[in-house]
């Protein structure tokens, strides 16, 4: 069965990131009807399929926005790399998001903490004690 055009107007407006009563109010429903439509229409398997093909055209078209965005990004960054006149501690720090952004990440530091807990064997001994072990090797 198709959607009808008020189950479309919802799902394109609940994809748009509207809650359900809202986006079914904006759709058309009656402000009565609209917040139990909306969880009805929730519970549609067609609505449901119809949301997730806009959601993932939406993230697409948002992903291809950002890709152009990201290659003028790195290409502006580039230039101040690449400038004579850039400081080098600025050169530094722009090649340093360039790598970021690669996905090239510096080592990350290790931490490392431990409870050791160490016996003295010569603990308790006398000087001339421990005198004689010394010489007797």
């Amino acid at each position: 069965m198709a959607l009808t055009k008020l189950q479309k107007k919802f799902a394109e407006y609940y994809s748009q990131g509207y809650k359900q009563g809202e986006a079914a109010r904006l759709a058309g429903y009656s402000p009565k009807s609209a917040d139990s439509q909306a969880v009805d229409n929730l519970k549609n398997p067609q609505i449901i399929e119809y949301i997730e093909q806009l959601n993932k055209a939406s993230k697409l078209a948002l992903r291809l926005r950002f890709s152009g965005m990201a290659t003028t990004a790195y290409n502006e960054l580039t230039k101040v790399l690449l400038d004579q006149d850039t400081p080098p501690q600025t050169k530094a720090n722009v090649a340093k998001m360039i790598l970021d952004y690669a996905g090239m990440e510096e080592p990350k530091q290790l931490n490392v903490t431990a409870d050791v807990n160490q016996s003295n064997p010569f603990e308790g001994l006398t000087t001339d004690e421990l005198r004689k072990l010394i010489d007797d090797g």
